[in-house]
C-alpha cells in the first residue's frame, strides 16, 4: 500500500505541481497519504517494527480541518472549521494524524536509545515518565469535545450497563453522538497503549525473577 501510494505521487504535496489538481482533489490526495501514514504509525507500534514511512521522507502537508457537510468538488475555497465551532470528520482526521506524529516521535526516540551500547542506562523509568508527561499534555490540549473525563470515559462511565448497548441513540450517552464517543475511545486506547509500551522495558528485566514483587 505504501509503495502504491508513492507510485501515485501521494507523498508529494499537490501544491508542488501547480495547476494539476483542484482544491477538492488536492485535499483528497492529502487525506489518502496521511491515512496511510497513520496506519503505518499505528501498525508499527503494535508490531514493534520500524515504520515504513519515515517522518521527513515526504512533502505532503496535513489536510485542512474542513466542514464536511459543505465541502464539495464545486468549492473554490476550503470551508474551514472554526476552533470553537462544531466537531466533524475533518477535525477528527487532523487530530488522529497529529496523534500518530506523537506516537512516531516517541517510538523513534525510544528505538534510538535501544540501539545504543548500554540502552538500560537511558531506557529508564525517567525516560518513560518524561514521554508519558508529553502524552498527558497532548491529551490536555485536545478540544473539549474530544477530552476524556477523569474516570476514563467521561459521563459515559456513569451510565447503567443496559444503556451502553444503545449506541444508535445520541441520548443514551448523555447526548454524546456515537461517532464522537468512538473517536474519544480511539484516542483513549491509542494514548494508553503508547504509555504502557514505554514502561515495558522497565518490567522485562524482572519478569523471570519470582522474588520480585
Amino acid at each position: 500500500l505504501v509503495n502504491i501510494a508513492r507510485t501515485m505521487g501521494l507523498g508529494v504535496d499537490p501544491d508542488l505541481t501547480p495547476g494539476r489538481y483542484g482544491l477538492y482533489e488536492s485535499e483528497a490526495r492529502r487525506r489518502a497519504w496521511w491515512d496511510i501514514w497513520w496506519w503505518d504509525a499505528y501498525t508499527s507500534t503494535l508490531s514493534s517494527r520500524a515504520p515504513l514511512i519515515p517522518l521527513h521522507a515526504f512533502s505532503t502537508r496535513l489536510p485542512l480541518d474542513v466542514d464536511e457537510e459543505v465541502f464539495t468538488s464545486a468549492c473554490t475555497s476550503a470551508p474551514l472549521l472554526s476552533p470553537t465551532g462544531k466537531e466533524g470528520v475533518g477535525r477528527w482526521f487532523g487530530m488522529r494524524v497529529r496523534l500518530a506524529q506523537l506516537v512516531k516521535d516517541i517510538n523513534f526516540r525510544t528505538s534510538l536509545l535501544s540501539s545504543l551500547e548500554h540502552p538500560s542506562v537511558l531506557l529508564s523509568l525517567e525516560h518513560a515518565s518524561q514521554c508519558e508527561a508529553e502524552i498527558k499534555q497532548w491529551v490536555l490540549d485536545l478540544p473539549p469535545a474530544f477530552r476524556i473525563g477523569n474516570e476514563g470515559m467521561g459521563e459515559e462511565s456513569c451510565m447503567p450497563p443496559h444503556s451502553s448497548m444503545a449506541l444508535s441513540s445520541n441520548a443514551s450517552h448523555g447526548g454524546t453522538p456515537p461517532t464522537l464517543l468512538a473517536q474519544r475511545l480511539d484516542i483513549l486506547m491509542t494514548t494508553y497503549r503508547l504509555a504502557m509500551g514505554l514502561y515495558l522495558p522497565c518490567l522485562r528485566p524482572h519478569s523471570s525473577s519470582s522474588s520480585q514483587s
